[in-house]
């Protein structure tokens, strides 16, 4: 009775341990963490343990995987430690080195990539468990030389913002009875944009919004003569007599109407980066913009390059 009774007390004391693995596995369905081998290797034995009904059976199971339990035993301590205090500071840590992939080309300082290297070797060690208090100081020298970096990257863009938002509202204020339309409107839009650039953490996104500023600037300039457009009616010539063509058909000219402005960026028409080291440098600049603008133009619209 005494051997049932402890068989009955060490299942119950197995089934609480394998429940307890379980719930502990499911952290590893999307991240990578240390310790699954451990709780994986453990599990096996246990299961085997607990399928056993007959007592000697499972006395003598016990005998057989004691040191596959030892050894779960030895190990499974640093795991539910792991999960139980030092989870958070590992996925900040992994969160870092995240973001230094995201922004690889454009980090190049050597201090960075030094603290990097280090986040990184705590982060994919197979038992990180010692070294994991390192990882707050390591993430906040990361951060603080991250942002400085960043900040740098975004001040010409900030600059690139403010001049195209100058650029819109000198050409809305060409057209006073406009103002109240639209100046508000075109305000928030570029600090909303500089709001955002406030917040990036991404130099690709921050670059990105230098773009997206000389779009804004596009658009808004585009509403601009929209609403212009509106406004005015079109101008049509007055009547003149027939034209008699040289066949003897009839000639009709067509109207004169209100010509449509079309924004292009100077972005646009001008790509990449271009060198000029001769005159012969200067004319093949010339034909490729004089190509770009003879596309966008006709005889109905005015081209506004911004």
């Amino acid at each position: 009775n005494d051997e049932d009774g402890l068989m009955n007390r060490c299942k119950e004391l197995l089934q609480k341990e394998r429940q307890e693995i379980d719930l502990l596995l499911v952290n590893y369905r999307n991240k990578v963490y240390p310790g699954q081998e451990i709780l994986s290797d453990g599990k096996e034995p246990i299961e085997k343990i607990l399928r056993i009904s007959d007592t000697g059976s499972f006395y003598k199971a016990v005998k057989e995987l004691e040191d596959d339990l030892l050894d779960y035993a030895e190990g499974v301590g640093e795991v539910k430690d792991f999960f139980a205090n030092q989870w958070d500071i590992f996925d900040n840590g992994a969160k870092r080195l995240e973001i230094f992939e995201g922004n690889r080309t454009y980090v190049t300082d050597k201090k960075i990539l030094e603290i990097i290297a280090a986040i990184e070797k705590i982060v994919k060690s197979s038992k990180p468990y010692d070294y994991i208090q390192k990882l707050p100081g390591l993430m906040k020298d990361f951060d603080d030389l991250f942002v400085a970096l960043l900040e740098k990257e975004c001040e010409p863009i900030e600059r690139a913002i403010d001049q195209d938002l100058k650029i819109v509202m000198d050409e809305l204020a060409k057209e006073p009875d406009l103002k109240e339309l639209f100046s508000g409107k075109f305000r928030n839009r570029f600090n909303d944009l500089k709001s955002r650039l406030e917040r990036v953490n991404n130099f690709y996104e921050a670059i990105a919004m230098q773009t997206e500023s000389d779009r804004l600037k596009v658009r808004c300039i585009d509403e601009i003569s929209s609403e212009i457009d509106k406004r005015k009616k079109p101008v049509t010539s007055k009547p003149t007599s027939p034209t008699i063509g040289t066949g003897g058909g009839t000639i009709i000219d067509a109207p004169v109407g209100y010509k449509k402005t079309k924004t292009i960026s100077k972005s646009t028409v001008l790509r990449g980066t271009k060198m000029i080291q001769s005159e012969e440098d200067i004319e093949n600049l010339l034909r490729e913009l004089r190509q770009e603008l003879t596309k966008e133009l006709n005889e109905n619209t005015i081209i506004r390059l911004v």
